[in-house]
């Protein structure tokens, strides 16, 4: 008989985050990393990408680009890195596009540990989504207000930054079909909009929260230190927000030029997982 493994709302335990779906508590990056080794191959699905020696554009996944963007390449940094240069065409972009076999039902997440070289001219989306119109091109549009989606991107569940939109800092923000779109800005330890650090690394966490479609996201300094966890709950019967449990959603990087400037975007590692049943 198999034995169900930990849902994704256990997959990070440590720090008591207390929400209208009662208390979550979040792993930090190592602790979740091993956490989840010791799971993997049972009923849980758990993989690990260290970005030693990478030739990414491979399946599962897919990586689409605009003329004027190099990359994934492997570097010769210590800890091992993918690096992309966003070349200098105004809207030039990028996407990494995993496999859609991932859903809230399953508990689905995933971690990108990365930096940006500066934090004008591009911007970057790590998340989910069930597809896209464009596949060069970042899914959320417009992070302010209500966010906006590309057409195709009907269900998203995202950590989205855009320095060229109104709000300049990060935003937890989702698309679900039935659901209004929503979007909250990510708060650091001061109460005040978390920024993203200019070539420093941080990791950006989203997971997926079963049968209620609602998100977490968390975000970690450089030193894994737990900077920020927030939330959009969907409650049973609620329109706003969320995600539909049931779709299947691909994981997602993508980055997009937002000036004619080149910036270049630095990948550590990422990590996915999700229950098998």
């Amino acid at each position: 008989m198999a034995v169900k493994a930990p849902t994704g709302t256990q997959f990070a335990r440590n720090y008591d985050i207390h929400t209208k779906l009662g208390a979550l508590k979040i792993m930090s990056p190592d602790q979740l990393a091993t956490h989840l080794y010791g799971l993997r191959g049972r009923d849980v699905v758990f993989e690990d990408m260290k970005m030693t020696n990478v030739a990414f554009n491979t399946g599962p996944w897919t990586v689409a680009k605009d003329a004027g963007v190099t990359g994934p390449t492997p570097t010769a940094a210590l800890g091992g890195s993918i690096i992309v240069t966003t070349g200098t065409g105004n809207g030039d972009g990028l996407t990494m596009l995993g496999m859609a076999h991932a859903n809230s039902n399953l508990n689905a997440g995933i971690e990108v540990r990365f930096k940006v070289s500066a934090i004008t001219a591009v911007g970057v989306q790590i998340g989910f989504v069930n597809a896209l119109t464009d596949a060069t091109s970042v899914p959320c549009t417009d992070v302010d207000g209500t966010p906006t989606f590309q057409a195709a991107a009907t269900e998203a569940a995202l950590w989205a930054f855009n320095p060229a939109d109104t709000i300049t800092t990060p935003r937890l923000v989702t698309n679900g079909v039935g659901q209004t779109a929503k979007a909250t800005t990510i708060l650091g330890p001061d109460a005040a909009a978390l920024p993203v650090v200019a070539d420093t690394y941080m990791s950006v966490r989203v997971q997926l929260l079963g049968s209620t479609g609602s998100v977490l996201c968390a975000t970690f300094g450089a030193s894994n230190q737990l900077l920020s966890v927030t939330t959009i709950d969907k409650i049973a019967g609620s329109t706003v927000g969320g995600v539909t449990a049931a779709t299947a959603l691909a994981p997602i990087i993508a980055l997009a030029n937002t000036t004619t400037t080149s910036r270049v975007v630095t990948i550590q590692y990422i990590r996915k997982w999700q229950d098998l049943y």
